[in-house]
């Protein structure tokens, strides 16, 4: 049920705390480890994400460069007439 003393000796008591104080230590080592690993995860999404937006910006720039030296020139031609129907209801 319990694991061997030190000497060898079984024993059914419970053990002593002395037995178990390096323990702690090597399961904060793994878990350590596992914040490193999970840190570097999220620092190469979000270089990925940096790089991502970054691409995005440079391309709507280019495009609006584009637009803007290829664009056709505006000219002003008949106005747009907005009326109210005479025959739809006042809701006011």
């Amino acid at each position: 049920m319990f694991p061997q003393r030190a000497g060898g000796a079984k024993s059914d008591s419970a053990p002593r705390t002395s037995e178990f104080r390096g323990a702690g230590i090597r399961y904060v080592g793994r878990l350590k480890t596992r914040h490193d690993l999970m840190v570097a995860a999220m620092k190469r999404v979000l270089e990925w994400a940096f790089w991502a937006i970054g691409t995005v910006a440079i391309a709507y720039l280019a495009l609006y460069l584009y637009a803007s030296l290829t664009g056709r020139q505006f000219q002003p031609g008949d106005p747009i007439h907005i009326f109210r129907s005479p025959d739809a209801p006042d809701y006011s």
